[in-house]
Order: C-alpha cells, then sequence, then structure tokens
C-alpha cells in the first residue's frame, strides 16, 4: 500500500485541523449562545407566571377577605326571608364588584337568597358539595374546585364563608366566579404570553381538571396525559420551575409553572418552542454558514502553503536515503540554510557522532539498575517495576513474600492490574498515571491483592522515570502497608466525612436543637450568620444566642412542630444596613421510646429573590417624573385604604388637587419648566401630608392623597390648608421665580357601600367647585345640596351645589 507524502499528509492534517476548528469555534460559541438565550427565555417565563402567580393569590385573597368581612355585618334577623336576604345582599354591592353571584345559604345546604335574584335558585341543596362540608365541618371560609352550576351547568368557583353567631354556624355566605366569564380567574384564557403563548389553571384535587383553558371546552375536563403532557411534570412535582415539554399535538414548548398559595391550582404558562428558540435556529443557521464559507477559503491556502515550505525537507530526505544506500561512506547530509530543515540536517549529523557515547552511557545505566535492585530487595516495603504498557517488569522480595511469588519465580508475563482490586486500579489509572507523567511522582492511598486474595491497604507511590531524551521509560511503584492505621482510623473518617457533608456543603443555615432548644450542632455557615466560633453557640439555647425577640417569634413555632407539624415559613431579619429575608423550615425529630428528641432547624437566604419582587413591584406603580405612585398604585392604595376603613371603623379621605391654570406655564415657558415645576409641586405635598398618606400622581398636574386612620374632619381640612398655604410660597425653577396655587377637592370615606370610583367622581366634582368659587381654596364633596368651599384668606364661604357637568361651563376652567 502506497503511503502518502508528508506533504499531503501535512496538508490533510492543517485542512482537518482548520476544519475542526471552524467547526468546533462554531459549534461551541452556538452552545454557549444557545444555553445562555434558553437560560434567559426560561428565566423570563419563570418571572412572568411567578408574577401573574402573585397577582393571582393577590386578588384571591382579596376576594376572600372581602366575603369573609362580609359574613361577620350580615344581621341575624335578616336570614328568616327570603326577600330580607336579597335586601341585606344588595346593600353589600362591594361583592358584586368581585363576584359574579352572592348567596346565602342555611346550615342544611339550602339557598335562601340571592343576588342578582333568580328565583329557580331558591331551595337548591347544595349540601352534598365539598367545599360546603368543609366550611360547615372547619368553621372557617374556604374556596371550592372547580364545579358544573346545579342550575345551568356552567363552570364556576364558589368562595364560602360562615356566618356565626359568637361560635355558632348559623348560614353560609356565597361568591360565585363564574369561569367563562372575564373576571379575574376567567380573563385568564384570553392573556395571551407573546404572539402564540398562553395560561392554564389546573385544579389538583381531588381530581386533576382544568380551571382556566385557552379552549372553553377544556374547562372542567379531567386533566390526563392525552390532554395535554407538558401538565405532567408539573402535577408530579408541585413546585414552581420551568421546562421544555411536548404538547397534545406533538410540538415543543417551553412550560413555566407556579402552584397558588391561596388554592390547590397551578398557574402554567406555555410558550410554543416555535416561538421561544426561534432566535436560536436563526443563530445556528448563520454561524454554520460562515463555518463553511472559512472552510472553503483556508484550505486551499493551506495545501499551497504545505507544498512551498515542505520543498526543503524533500530534498534532505533524498540526501539522507542516498547515505544510506552507502553505510561504510564516511559522509555528512548537506545542512543547507539556517532553517528547521538545515538544523534537521546538523542534528542528523550529531546524532551519528554521538552514537558510540551514547551506548556507552546505556551500557552503565544497567550496572546501576542492578545495584539497586539489590538494595531494594531488602526493603519492607512493596517496590516494583512496570513498563509503558502496564507490564510488571520486577517485584522486590517484600512484595513477593505479600503475593506469594517465589524469589525465583518469572513476573514478566503479568500485568499491574492483576495486583490491584478494580477500584485501586480504576483510581491509579485515572489519578495515578495522569498526575506522574505531569509532575514526575503521585502520591495516594490505594490496595494490592495478598496471596489469600484479601485487600491490603497501602500508601502509594507511583514515579515515572524518564530517560535522557525526556519520553517515559518506565514506572516504579512503592507500597507501604498501611493495615493496622486504616482500621484504627476508618471509623473516624467516616464520621468526620459525613458530618463535613451535612454541615458545609448545603447552601443554607443549618442548626440542630434538643427538645429544650438548646444547640447541638451547627453547620460552618451558621457559625459565620451568628458570628460566634461553634464552641460558643453549642449547649446554648435560642434565647441566650440569638435574644430575646427571636425567641418570641419562634417560640410558637416550636410549639407547633413540638405536636408533630413539619413548618416552613418566611422570616426577614433586619440588620443595621439592609433586611434579609430567610425560607425557614423546623422539622421535628421523634424516637419512639422517648418521644420528641430534637428539631432540625433550617435558613435558606432568599434576600434576592424577594428584592427583585419588591423592585418590580415598585416599577409598576411609580410614576417616572416624580418619583410618586401612579395611576396603578394609586388605585390599589385606594382600594386597600377603603377596605381597611370598612374593616376597622377608622375614617379616611380622598383629596383631589391639580395646579391652577398650569397650561399657561406651558404655554408661557415651555414643557420642561412645566415638568420641573411639577416635581416641586410633588415634593411639597410630600412634605405637607403625614408620612402615613400616600401621595400620587394621575397624570399631567392632577394628584391626589388618600389620608388615612384620621380621628374627624377636622384633621383632613388642617392637610388640606397646610397644602394651600406650602403652595402660596414662591417657587424657583430653573431660575425663573413664579408663583402658583392649588385647588383641592375633599371626599370624605366612612366605610359606607360605595366603590372606589364613585369616591373618586366625588372628590372630582369637589375640585371642581373649588375651582369655580375662584381657585386657591378646598371643597368638602358632601350629598346634600350645599357644600364647604374654603376662601384663600377670609375663611369658609357656601356655595350651591353644582350638577355634574356645570363646571364645564366656568370660564376659566383648565384641564390637566
Amino acid at each position: 500500500m502506497k503511503v502518502l507524502s508528508l506533504k499531503i499528509r501535512f496538508a490533510l492534517a492543517m485542512s482537518v485541523i482548520v476544519l475542526m476548528l471552524v467547526v468546533g469555534l462554531a459549534a461551541f460559541a452556538l452552545h454557549h449562545a444557545k444555553k445562555d438565550l434558553l437560560t434567559e427565555i426560561s428565566g423570563q417565563q419563570l418571572a412572568l407566571v411567578s408574577q401573574a402567580g402573585d397577582d393571582l393569590d393577590g386578588k384571591l385573597k382579596l376576594a376572600m377577605d372581602a366575603l369573609t368581612a362580609t359574613a361577620a355585618t350580615i344581621p341575624v334577623e335578616s336570614l328568616d326571608s327570603t326577600a330580607k336576604i336579597r335586601a341585606v345582599l344588595t346593600e353589600r354591592a362591594a361583592l358584586r364588584a368581585i363576584f359574579d353571584d352572592v348567596q346565602i345559604m342555611s346550615i342544611d345546604g339550602i339557598i335562601r337568597g340571592d343576588v342578582p335574584s333568580n328565583d329557580k335558585r331558591i331551595g337548591l341543596n347544595v349540601g352534598s358539595r365539598a367545599y360546603f362540608k368543609r366550611v360547615i365541618a372547619t368553621a372557617q371560609p374556604t374556596i371550592s374546585e372547580p364545579v358544573a352550576s346545579k342550575l345551568d351547568g356552567e363552570p364556576i368557583v364558589i368562595f364560602a364563608s360562615p356566618i356565626k353567631t359568637g361560635d355558632t354556624i348559623i348560614a353560609v355566605l356565597v361568591g360565585i366566579m363564574r369561569l367563562n366569564k372575564p373576571n379575574f380567574v376567567g380573563h385568564l384564557s384570553s392573556a395571551r404570553i407573546g404572539q402564540s403563548g398562553y395560561f392554564e389553571l389546573v385544579s389538583t384535587w381531588p381530581k386533576p381538571q382544568f380551571v382556566v383553558h385557552p379552549d372553553p371546552g377544556h374547562i372542567l375536563q379531567e386533566f390526563s396525559t392525552s390532554d395535554s403532557r407538558a401538565l405532567e411534570k408539573v402535577l408530579n412535582s408541585g413546585t414552581r420551575g420551568t421546562s421544555v415539554s411536548t404538547l397534545e399535538d406533538g410540538s415543543k414548548a417551553l412550560i413555566a409553572y407556579r402552584p397558588l398559595a391561596m388554592t390547590n391550582w397551578i398557574l402554567v404558562a406555555v410558550l410554543p418552542s416555535e416561538e421561544a428558540f426561534g432566535l436560536i435556529e436563526v443563530a445556528k443557521d448563520r454561524s454554520f454558514a460562515i463555518a463553511i464559507i472559512s472552510a472553503l477559503v483556508l484550505v486551499p491556502m493551506i495545501w499551497l502553503l504545505a507544498w512551498g515550505m515542505l520543498r526543503p525537507l524533500s530534498r534532505l530526505r533524498d540526501q539522507v536515503d542516498r547515505l544510506a544506500e552507502q553505510p561504510d561512506e564516511q559522509a555528512r547530509v548537506s545542512e543547507g540554510r539556517n532553517d528547521e530543515t538545515g538544523q534537521l540536517a546538523r542534528a542528523f549529523n550529531r546524532l551519528l557522532e554521538r552514537q558510540s557515547a551514547l551506548e556507552a552511557l546505556r551500557r552503565a545505566s544497567e550496572h546501576g539498575r542492578m545495584r539497586l535492585t539489590r538494595i531494594l530487595d531488602h526493603s519492607r516495603d512493596f517496590v516494583a517495576t512496570i513498563d509503558t504498557k502496564g507490564s510488571v517488569t520486577y517485584i522486590n522480595a517484600a512484595g513477593r513474600a505479600a503475593r506469594g511469588i517465589g524469589l525465583d519465580q518469572d513476573v514478566s508475563g503479568t500485568n499491574s492490574v492483576d495486583y490491584h482490586p478494580p477500584w485501586a486500579w480504576k483510581k491509579i489509572e485515572q489519578e495515578g498515571v495522569p498526575a506522574a507523567l505531569a509532575h514526575g511522582a503521585w502520591l495516594g492511598e490505594t490496595a494490592v491483592l495478598g496471596a489469600d486474595g484479601r485487600e491490603i491497604p497501602i500508601d502509594h507511590t507511583l514515579i515515572a522515570h524518564r530517560g535522557a531524551t525526556g519520553s517515559v521509560e518506565f514506572f516504579s511503584s512503592t507500597m507501604h502497608d498501611i493495615s493496622d492505621a486504616k482500621a484504627a482510623s476508618i471509623a473516624i473518617r467516616q464520621s468526620e466525612a459525613r458530618m463535613a457533608s451535612i454541615a458545609d456543603s448545603v447552601p443554607m443555615l443549618i442548626a440542630y436543637m434538643d427538645r429544650e432548644c438548646r444547640y447541638r450542632f451547627v453547620n460552618s455557615r451558621c457559625e459565620e450568620f451568628l458570628g460566634r466560633p461553634r464552641s460558643e453557640i453549642l449547649g446554648k439555647t435560642l434565647r441566650e444566642i440569638a435574644g430575646d425577640e427571636a425567641a418570641s417569634f419562634y417560640g410558637p413555632y416550636f410549639a407547633r412542630a413540638a405536636a408533630g407539624e413539619t413548618l416552613v415559613f418566611d422570616r426577614e431579619r433586619i440588620d443595621a444596613r439592609h433586611s434579609i429575608y430567610f425560607k425557614v423550615k423546623i422539622i421535628p425529630q421523634f424516637d419512639h421510646e422517648q418521644g420528641l428528641i430534637g428539631f432540625h432547624f433550617l435558613h435558606q437566604d432568599v434576600t434576592d429573590y424577594k428584592v427583585e419582587q419588591l423592585r418590580l413591584s415598585q416599577l409598576v406603580a411609580i410614576d417616572r417624573l416624580t418619583g410618586l405612585a401612579n395611576r396603578s398604585g394609586f388605585e390599589a392604595a385606594l382600594t386597600e385604604a377603603m377596605h381597611r376603613s370598612a374593616i376597622t371603623g377608622n375614617r379616611m379621605a380622598l383629596i383631589y388637587l391639580d395646579v391652577d391654570r398650569f397650561k399657561s406655564i406651558n404655554d408661557t415657558h415651555g414643557h420642561p419648566i412645566g415638568d420641573a415645576l411639577l416635581r416641586a409641586f410633588a415634593a411639597r405635598i410630600t412634605g405637607s401630608v403625614r408620612a402615613t398618606d400616600v401621595v400620587a400622581r394621575l397624570g399631567g398636574d392632577e394628584f391626589v392623597v388618600v389620608a388615612q386612620n384620621f380621628r374627624n374632619i377636622d384633621d383632613v381640612q388642617s392637610i388640606a390648608e397646610k397644602i394651600l398655604q406650602t403652595m402660596r410660597l414662591p417657587f424657583e425653577v430653573n431660575g425663573i421665580a413664579m408663583s402658583i396655587t392649588t385647588s383641592i377637592g375633599v371626599a370624605d370615606f366612612n366605610g359606607e357601600a360605595i366603590t372606589a370610583e364613585r369616591l373618586i367622581e366625588r372628590a372630582d366634582a369637589a375640585l371642581y367647585r373649588a375651582k369655580n368659587a375662584g381657585r386657591n381654596r378646598y371643597a368638602f364633596a358632601t350629598d346634600a345640596a350645599l357644600v364647604n368651599v374654603t376662601e384663600p384668606a377670609a375663611g369658609p364661604a357656601t356655595v350651591p351645589a353644582l350638577s355634574k357637568g356645570s363646571h364645564s361651563e366656568a370660564p376659566e376652567q383648565t384641564f390637566a
């Protein structure tokens, strides 16, 4: 078979290397780009489903809290007739903003009254429903599994809360949410992620079924693998996360899922792979196109370069061939020019000159090896030499005795693998040989097989011996028997290894306490967090180490754990610089004979997740111009304040104000000056109200203040007067001095049954009454024919109440 020339082999090798390098770099870059993009997209999907889940949990809690609060206000005397029940429910208009239907049932499950009224429902018995049985059994509010309405078969979810007199349940208040209507649960079916993604909501008890699905036909359908294989992992895991799964139609999709805290539902976000990973496929095609073009350009260049550079080497080969054909001729090859080819020629000439000297050195080395062998035969350690193929070439007397080999027995036909247990040889092969080749020697613990087949533990030294040329000629092994030391220390090492694995490998604070809450074990992270060495912590109680506040906080949890409950809860710790958030887990440990013996006490730092959660929430609710709450933040704050006022009975008010004749300022000085004035205006409002009040900008020059927990109307009047006085002071904006005033409308709220929108309308109407009365003053909104309007200096005056829309006729009226 003809052998290819060096030039061809060099050119082929370089071509292959270039091709491998180009393709490898392209594949490497594509792999990491794909990995990074997948991580980014998965993180975005998980953040999206987590935020949507938090929002849904919050709305479920708000709905349940509203239902529970309303149940506490139902008078007993109103439950004796359907007409009275409907009248009472009609007065509770706030529930209609949350639920599609509101009903009251007797304790035997009979529907006694409803809003909106439907006589067909009166008398229906729902006592067999699981949610109704839970409410009666536990006396606690509950959210039902999705069910079909007994009246019309529509899919519904039921919120139920007991109506009690003292500790006795006398009726059940029910709020019904229809899953095929655009309420805060049903709207998920129409929500979209990107162009083709969507949400699904699955109930996991008593059997998995869809609560919300883009296809209405799936609602209340039992979940199965044939419905959506992508959800199978969600139901099995029960935790939030992401995965790439196969959908019902066989296509791939990126799935993000998050269990809800308020119910046994799981929120699932589905984004088809075609949309999620489209950019990856584009990058892949481009990378390989670039690789192919690069290879087509570089390979011909490599062949031309190899042909030119290796031509002198071909001439040198011809000279060596001629010299080999005339071995008796004392000749030298032509050394040629001073490059690698010339250096090779000179090296060949030196090789001929030193050949005899090297032979003499070889004989001297053989003599020294024999002398060393005699010394090693008197050593108590096992000594062996092995060639580079693993064949044994020498074993000293101690090694032969341990193995049961005679002193004169030939060992040249044996291999090193035959003298070690499989695990030991694997360690030598994977660790020892590479280390000896890299560093000259390796020290480790292995074992050899004795004459009876038992394992003898040894301290193993493996040395790689190199010749004059630097290449490895053979290996030597020195093996010291450590059987006695091994037996004495194995128990201690095993215990230390277990404790080290538990203590220091887990990225959380881990402690173990006895039943008196005394520390019996802490890991290194716990030492660092507490700022004390382990010796100062062990044996002391939680109160002695962490203080009274921590002991008071954790005490109830330890009491529950002592009763057999495993607890998981959040804990915020505030130090001098910032807050640290922990996910805490307390696991009791029991002994069949002694009962409770202690607690496993775990803290996982989730600060980064909490901080990011708070940051995202704040970004959504902050006005970028002034730094105040925006309309979204204001609506949330107002709803919460009205709800709190209705429950606690404390009064609150909505203060609505704007800058008088702000349009003329923009027209005269321009919008940048107007924006700067609005920032200064916002700062003065903030400085004029209490720290507990919420200040927000609705847009343009419109601002609102949600004032909470005041004793009487005089407190709100003081706030309004303070704002008026503050705004009358001159402003200096970008070197321009200007004087402005503000008009204020105030709407009082004392828990009456009105919506947030109605309260805003009242405050807005009061604002325009103040404007129509001459501006630079405030007005209170009432339902009477007259309202109070303050004068700038002379005090309050009364003006007739204006009909809706009458303020639009005021000649000096301006709108933000």
